[in-house]
């Protein structure tokens, strides 16, 4: 064609034409970003749903998720809290009751991670530890907080005996320790001067190791 041909259509055809390809482009990408978002959003549900810890998702103060590992560990069975609802409604019924705040309501932009440990009654009773850690994140350009919860009820009663344990062991050192100054003998040794006590001293501190002992002296 000459340069001056400016083809079958008009401008405000061609134009026309553009504004509603551009338009058709926007819908489309639009509707498979959605698609995507949908799995993206389904491969985390079916996660979250299969994992030990229970899990909680928190937007301005509201509930947006909760896991049934999460709902189990309060024995929440059907009292989960409806979606988009404030917590602080749904912990004034008093279906969870902790020593320490177990959620965190204040939510940063910036990402945090921050662990927690509390003594808690769960709603069918049960007396339990929880533990986990809250992390902020953005949600649709907004601040909101995912948080984790596990049960360590048994491994703070293991640290709790192992802790009574050693006290129980250390007591019993200070009483042997101030018993034996009042002694005569210590097993088959006899003596209660105060060379010997200090010999009865240094017993006491090497039965506490693995090594051999040689002890060497005149008789008496």
């Amino acid at each position: 064609r000459p340069p001056c041909d400016e083809g079958p259509f008009l401008k405000e055809e061609v134009k026309l034409a553009r504004e509603i390809a551009e338009k058709l482009g926007r819908i489309l990408l639009a509707k498979v970003t959605e698609e995507s978002l949908k799995e993206s959003e389904e491969r985390y549900r079916v996660l979250a749903e299969h994992v030990t810890d229970g899990v909680t998702l928190l937007q301005e103060g509201k509930v947006l998720y909760s896991n049934p590992a999460f709902l189990d560990l309060f024995g929440l069975k059907g009292k989960e809290p409806a979606i988009g609802i404030p917590l602080a409604d749904w912990l004034a019924a008093g279906l969870v009751r902790c020593r320490d705040p177990l959620f965190r309501f204040e939510e940063t932009p910036l990402p945090r991670v921050d662990p927690f440990k509390s003594r808690c009654t769960a709603h069918d009773g049960r007396e339990l530890w929880v533990e986990g850690e809250h992390i902020s994140i953005q949600i649709q350009g907004k601040p909101a907080v995912l948080s984790t919860f596990r049960d360590v009820t048994e491994r703070v009663k293991k640290e709790a005996a192992i802790r009574e344990e050693a006290e129980s062991l250390r007591l019993e050192n200070i009483h042997l320790r101030s018993s034996m100054k009042e002694r005569y003998r210590f097993r088959n040794i006899i003596g209660r001067s105060r060379p010997m006590q200090e010999v009865y001293e240094l017993i006491l501190k090497a039965a506490h190791s693995e090594g051999s002992v040689s002890i060497l002296g005149e008789s008496g």
